[in-house]
Parts: C-alpha cells; structure tokens; sequence
C-alpha cells in the first residue's frame, strides 16, 4: 500500500498539489514504519528522501535538511562500500545544493 501511496503522491505533486503530495508522503512512511517496526529500514530512507523533496518543494528547507539527515543516516547503517555511499548519495548534493551545509558521506 505505501508503494501505491508514494505513486499517487507523484502523480498529485505532477499536478501541481504539493500539500497533498505531502500528506500521502507522510502516510507511506508511516505505513512503512509500522510494516518494518522501525524507522531504521532502508525502504523507510528512501520515503523520507520522497518527503524531503516534498518539503523542500514547498519552501521549508529546515524540515528538508533534517529529514534528508535521517534518511542518509538510515543509509550509512545499510550501504558499506564506498561507491555504494557516492551513489546513493548523489540524490542528497543535488537537492541540498540552495542550502549551505555540509553532508559527510
């Protein structure tokens, strides 16, 4: 169901309603949450990532960085080669590159 809801957001957020891209964002991830019983599984990265774009889309950046920390920390416990980690983290540059902050991958 949250992979069904994480297609509908991008569908929605395509036509151009981020708020409701968000709430089916947030309502993926907590169904994945409850599925996997932790917020550590590597599915759960990738849905927080989903949130973060949503997020940052409508303008709050605080929220973004910090949901795209939890989701590169959930990241670094999963992926352990270090061309594993560039590639995965390429996503995280590209849509922190308005803000200044530094990401240690």
């Amino acid at each position: 169901m949250s992979l069904t809801l994480n297609n509908l957001a991008n569908t929605v957020g395509a036509l151009g309603d981020l708020a409701e891209k968000k709430r089916l964002l947030e309502q993926a991830l907590a169904i994945k949450i409850a599925h996997y019983g932790t917020e550590e599984h590597i599915d759960v990265a990738a849905t927080l990532t989903n949130l973060a774009n949503a997020v940052g889309t409508l303008g709050d950046r605080v929220e973004e960085k910090k949901l795209i920390e939890r989701a590169l920390a959930i990241k670094k416990k999963h992926i352990t080669s270090p061309l594993q980690r560039i590639n995965s983290m390429s996503s995280y540059v590209f849509t922190m590159k308005t803000e200044k902050c530094t990401i240690q991958i």
